[in-house]
């Protein structure tokens, strides 16, 4: 099983976040398999979204890689960058470096350019709840590696075909 990191995520003019960067990992890590991102905070800081987000955003990358077109689930401005073994992967709808305000889907590994097909995702992303309020059930039924575990479940059988 090749490990996955999640690095961080930049949004910009979001609906939600507007303008930020978020970083998960700290490049002094010496992770050992398996790696986990925990996201805690007070109820009403943005935790659900940000789950959607990254949700939608490996919804959008397996989209691409098995139909080769784009669903663009977010708004704004976006720049995903994970890693899956010793590759580095960065997603984005926009060159952050570069004034051209066109959104277009751009795909590297290790800094090169890639086509879609040649994506690697992560195995599974589970989220986790344990509280009655939590609101980050997300239905996505074309991305069957996301995993919803948690008290508001909505659709109990999705929950239970793991």
């Amino acid at each position: 099983m090749d490990r996955f990191i999640l690095h961080s995520l930049k949004l910009q003019n979001h609906t939600v976040f507007s303008d930020i960067l978020l970083e998960f990992y700290d490049k002094e890590d010496k992770p050992k398999l398996p790696y986990t991102t925990l996201i805690i905070g007070t109820n009403g800081t943005g935790k659900s979204n940000l789950l959607r987000i990254v949700i939608s955003l490996f919804a959008e990358l397996n989209h691409l890689k098995t139909t080769n077109s784009r669903t663009t689930r977010i708004s704004g401005k976006f720049e995903i960058i994970y890693s899956v073994g010793n590759n580095k992967y960065r997603f984005a709808n926009h060159d952050f470096g570069n004034k051209d305000n066109k959104t277009k889907a751009i795909i590297t590994c290790n800094g090169e350019n890639i086509p879609f097909k040649k994506i690697q995702l992560p195995s599974n992303i589970i989220a986790l709840s344990n509280t009655i309020t939590d609101k980050f059930f997300v239905d996505i039924s074309d991305y069957k590696e996301y995993y919803y575990l948690g008290v508001n479940i909505g659709d109990i059988d999705h929950a239970f075909s793991i």
